[in-house]
Parts: C-alpha cells; sequence; structure tokens
C-alpha cells in the first residue's frame, strides 16, 4: 500500500498518535509560528484566561479580587482595610510559574528601563532560574554528535519500529541489525542495535531533544 499523505508522529505518554500531515490545526500551528523563533513570545489573553479557568482556586481568586476591586473603590484610605490589602498582595505575589506546570516561565518587562539593564536583569534572573532545574540541555548539538547519530541509524531505526509498532509487530534486534547494517560483517549487529542504535534514538526522540533541536535550528537560521 502507498500512502500519499505525510504523517506526522505524536508520542501520548508511550502511546502513538497518527495525525495526517495536512491536518488542519497542524497547518495553522506551523503557520502561526512560522516567523516565531520558538525562544520568546507574548503572553497570550487565551493563556491568562486558562490559568484561571482552570486553577482550582478559581472561586477563590475571584472572590479575593472582587475584595480588591471594593478596596479601591471605596476604602483605599481606610487604615483597616490597608492592611487586609497587604494580605491580598502576599497571598498572590508568588510568581505565575510556581503555581502552574509548566515548564515556561512568565517576566513582566519595563520597557521603559534600557536595553542593557534589561539584559543584564535577565541574565541574572535566568541563571538564577537554571540553577533550580535540569530540564535545559545546556550544549548544542554538534556536527559530531549529529554524525554519531546519522552512523548509528538512530532515525532509520525510529522509523522501522514505529511503524512495526503501528502495525502490531515487533521486529527482532538480529533483524533490525541486518537491515540497518547490511555491510557490516566483523561486528554484532543484533548488539549494536541494542547497546548503541536504540540508545541514541531513543534519546533524539524524547521530547525535550526535540523542542532543543527545534530551538538550534531556529536561532541558527536553517
Amino acid at each position: 500500500m502507498v500512502k500519499t499523505r505525510g504523517l506526522i508522529v505524536e508520542h501520548i505518554d508511550n502511546d502513538i498518535e497518527i495525525i495526517p500531515s495536512d491536518d488542519p490545526l497542524t497547518l495553522y500551528l506551523r503557520d502561526r509560528f512560522r516567523n516565531s523563533n520558538e525562544v520568546i513570545w507574548p503572553m497570550t489573553q487565551r493563556k491568562v484566561y486558562e490559568f484561571l479557568f482552570y486553577s482550582p482556586k478559581k472561586e477563590e481568586i475571584e472572590k479575593d479580587l472582587l475584595k480588591r476591586d471594593n478596596f479601591f473603590d471605596n476604602h483605599l484610605f481606610d487604615s483597616k482595610q490597608r492592611l487586609e490589602h497587604i494580605d491580598f498582595i502576599k497571598k498572590y505575589d508568588q510568581p505565575i510559574n510556581q503555581v502552574e506546570d509548566s515548564e515556561n516561565l512568565y517576566l513582566t518587562i519595563d520597557m521603559e528601563a534600557t536595553d542593557d539593564q534589561l539584559i543584564d536583569a535577565f541574565k541574572s534572573w535566568l541563571m538564577n532560574e537554571r540553577s533550580k532545574t535540569a530540564l535545559h540541555l545546556k550544549r548544542k548539538f554538534t556536527q559530531k554528535v549529529m554524525r554519531s547519530w546519522y552512523e548509528s541509524m538512530a532515525i532509520p531505526y525510529w522509523d522501522l519500529v514505529t511503524i512495526a509498532k503501528l502495525e502490531g509487530a515487533v521486529i527482532p534486534n538480529h533483524v533490525l541489525g541486518s537491515i540497518l547494517f547490511p555491510s557490516t560483517y566483523d561486528v554484532d549487529v543484533s548488539e549494536r542495535v541494542r547497546k548503541v542504535t536504540k540508545i541514541k534514538s531513543e534519546y533524539i526522540f524524547n521530547w525535550n531533544v526535540m523542542e532543543a533541536l527545534k530551538r538550534q535550528v531556529n536561532s541558527e537560521g536553517v
């Protein structure tokens, strides 16, 4: 059977989802971010609304915001109310990143500051945040690293095992080895697949690595 439509394969947990490459949502998102560096982007209204809508404390937040509005409208100079407003500020003063399960962090930028002031402040903030997490990849992918992926046949391996999984089949390592390394006779290709190819393939198709590769491609203008 010849497939006339390209496929996009997405990993959701350990499952595989197949999405046609002409899927309207896929095309829209690809076009929307075509000119984006995909590293920095504005916080959208949608994101803010989603944060409130899905918050388990939605009713509590709305109640507190109404009290806040009442303070500014009627009790701005009331000493007791001013003390209560301090409690409100403390309650909601933590960064949004600490109350939302997301790898993206959000900042407020003072556009009246100079470029040097903003850059210095961002570098300091970034260094502090990077020290708290190991999620980011600290280095670029060099040509040497990418050549090792090529020589280990990591990507063709992924193609084969993914298609097999979609078909409900399993390809033994010795068969994969003979397909991927047909001209190799001086090593055990089955062990090479198990110890090298499989490991590199799983590394490449890890979500964080794929996102890091995409960012590198965009930043280098490839």
